[in-house]
């Protein structure tokens, strides 16, 4: 399976979907794929990006690079300027298509 290029987002995002789905726990959950700004080093580049939304609970879950962030769905959208119009979801029936389609772990619609 190909990556997408610089951090390991796309992968951790849809491991953490298959996991999930493994341990019958996924009916909340939705792979997401977007367009977020970038902090720090990355301050004004905006680059696709993938995390987890549950949404029973309108959270987030970004395991990316290391991180354990859950936070409000909404706190993760004002932080990364996330438009909607750049947001794609996925559950794991069709994840699982677009990954075998594309044989990447991401982004596939944005």
């Amino acid at each position: 399976m190909k990556h997408s290029g610089n951090g390991d987002c796309f992968e951790v995002a849809l491991n953490y979907m298959m996991v999930m789905h493994d341990l019958d726990e996924d009916d909340t959950l939705l792979l997401v794929h977007g367009m977020v700004d970038g902090h720090g080093p990355l301050k004004g580049i905006r680059f696709p990006h993938a995390w987890i939304e549950d949404i029973d609970n309108d959270t987030v879950i970004d395991k990316s690079n290391g991180l354990d962030v859950t936070m409000p769905r909404g706190v993760y959208y004002a932080i990364g300027n996330i438009m909607e119009v750049q947001v794609r979801r996925y559950d794991y029936k069709v994840m699982a298509k677009r990954m075998l389609e594309h044989e990447t772990y991401g982004p596939w619609d944005i």
